[in-house]
């Protein structure tokens, strides 16, 4: 039987036994603090009150809804809500993909497209046209899905006209349609069902202010596309292409719609401090020449602007908005900004579809990806920063390090101080070092682990916190799963090495850590470990163990991960 993932249980005798995410066991099994009376889940007989089944999606659905003077177990559950969300969406996708696999045996993925080029150089055998596994448009995220809807928007601009709008929307957690339905204690984060209905609600009456009663002018077309930041909220990306009666010509245009000065606080209170608070740029300049937008001694972005009585056509047709000389406005007692550092409300100065791209290019950048790595145009080469340092290494100086994390030193018993500082001084000595924490659970080593990376990324340094789960990848601020970190493959194999490639960004952040934490190592396949150690060694050639790098493994009990370290390293 194909099993879509690995779950096991060990049984009473002791053997373990494999668990389908389609039998309604799996939720207690992998939930008991959600279901402590092993209630179980969906399965693929669930039927309601008509006998009639009940899909995945409709099931879980029906779980998440919120019903009055239901104290909803799921809602109250903070993080562990996220996973079992994310976990049964999984479940979701595997049911469509498991349906997609079964119902095509006689179907070849060239007769979608292909099957005209193959006849045209004398191919007549279908048998020798295409591979069995197909993964039609109708599977959203697909290659053929991501294709189609490329080609569709192509095809707009291509009939109709270039966009003249670039409108973005993004979720706001504080609206009180969100804080309102918060339970105690929650925070917006804790909702991702609750951000994603009222998102989802408020952007249908935007459509329906833009497209249908055309705020913004008569639409002729549009496309848009939904994505998520990092912490988990929805913005939308919208192109517009007005029709030409409504289309922006002229200065006048531009000011009716865009805005580079900070409001009149007793004309536009609100407007005012949304403006000082969210749309100044800087500081940058003399007063902080480290700001990111600085290069070579100078604004990227040609901050501060100059004094303009009226919006002017730029001298490459970009419109240089209005910004008249006015009273500043205070930022602090150390400093006051004017109309030259608004940045302006839409932001129209660069070129759309370079913005959208550049726009998809980031979104994957927080996932280890590129936009070369899927079947879209490429960025063109002046709207990439070459010297600019790579996002993947800013988000880990980014991470905010806990005032009781840098405070944990004093709190070290003898045995972890003595760890702590050999640790440290391997570190700061420049040598290299495995280290390998073994202790039963209680023993405070995610407490040591925090302990050093607080030290370190105090002092400016990377540090790659990783563990072999989730779950405990949640345990260690910025802490992300080992697989996830280091790509290592999912089918493990003795001669594995990971998907790092050389002069990538991946690399780099790699070189420039000081050190790499791995807890829960002994949960991990060895080769695992012997894949990371063998990538390092390739792309920095360097022979010692983990690229000299110094690796602080830690985890409960001994496996043969553990036995193969101690024994190796």
């Amino acid at each position: 039987m194909d099993y879509g993932r690995d779950i096991n249980v060990i049984r009473y005798d002791g053997n373990l036994k494999k668990v389908q995410e389609t039998k309604g066991y799996y939720d207690p099994l992998q939930y008991p603090v959600l279901f402590p009376f092993g209630t179980h889940g969906w399965d693929i007989n669930t039927t309601n009150c008509n006998g009639r089944r009940v899909s995945c999606r409709a099931y879980y659905s029906y779980m998440l809804q919120i019903r009055p003077n239901d104290q909803s177990m799921l809602l109250n559950a903070g993080q562990l809500l996220q996973q079992y969300v994310v976990d049964n969406y999984v479940k979701i996708e595997s049911g469509r993909l498991r349906w997609i696999k079964e119902h095509q045996s006689d179907i070849r993925s060239e007769l979608y497209q292909g099957l005209h080029d193959a006849l045209h150089v004398g191919e007549t055998n279908a048998e020798n046209i295409g591979k069995r596994t197909i993964l039609p448009s109708s599977f959203i995220g697909s290659r053929r899905d991501m294709t189609q809807r490329y080609e569709d928007g192509m095809a707009i601009v291509l009939n109709g006209a270039k966009p003249d709008i670039f409108l973005t929307m993004t979720c706001n957690p504080s609206w009180s349609e969100i804080t309102s339905e918060l339970l105690p204690f929650q925070t917006p984060q804790d909702r991702p069902d609750l951000i994603t209905r009222i998102f989802s609600s408020k952007f249908e009456k935007l459509k329906d202010d833009v497209i249908n009663k055309g705020v913004l002018g008569k639409v002729k077309s549009y496309m848009y596309v939904t994505e998520f930041q990092k912490r988990g909220l929805p913005h939308v990306h919208m192109l517009l292409v007005l029709e030409s009666n409504d289309k922006l010509r002229d200065p006048k245009d531009y000011d009716s719609m865009v805005r580079a000065e900070i409001p009149k606080l007793e004309c536009e209170p609100q407007l005012h401090e949304a403006v000082v608070r969210h749309m100044i740029h800087g500081p940058c300049g003399i007063i902080n020449r480290k700001f990111p937008c600085m290069k070579d001694g100078h604004c990227k972005k040609r901050y501060p602007k100059q004094f303009l009585d009226e919006t002017r056509q730029g001298t490459d047709s970009y419109p240089e908005y209005r910004r008249r000389f006015d009273e500043s406005v205070s930022l602090g007692k150390d400093r006051s900004v004017d109309n030259r550092w608004v940045v302006p409300n839409n932001d129209v100065e660069s070129n759309l579809t370079n913005m959208l791209l550049k726009d998809l290019n980031e979104l994957l950048n927080l996932h280890g990806k590129k936009i070369d790595d899927y079947d879209l145009p490429s960025l063109p080469p002046n709207t990439i920063d070459r010297g600019a340092v790579p996002s993947i290494i800013q988000e880990e100086l980014a991470i905010d390090i806990p005032n009781e994390d840098i405070e944990s030193i004093a709190k070290l018993n003898n045995d972890q101080m003595i760890a702590f500082n050999t640790i440290m001084n391997v570190i700061v000595q420049k040598h290299s070092g495995v280290f390998f924490g073994d202790g039963p659970g209680g023993t405070c080593k995610t407490f040591l682990y925090r302990t050093l990376m607080a030290s370190l990324r105090s002092r400016g340094e990377i540090v790659l916190a990783t563990a072999s789960s989730g779950i405990a990848a949640t345990l260690l601020p910025g802490g992300r799963t080992a697989h996830s970190r280091f790509k290592i493959p999912i089918d493990i194999q003795p001669s594995s090495i990971c998907g790092i490639e050389k002069q990538k960004d991946l690399e780099n952040l790699i070189r420039v850590a000081a050190a790499i934490i791995w807890d829960e190592a002994p949960m991990t396949n060895k080769n695992c470990l012997e894949a990371l150690d063998r990538s390092l060694q390739d792309i920095c050639s360097n022979n010692a163990p983990f690229d000299g790098k110094v690796l602080i493994m830690g985890g409960g009990g001994i496996s043969s991960s553990s036995s193969c370290c101690k024994k190796r390293y």
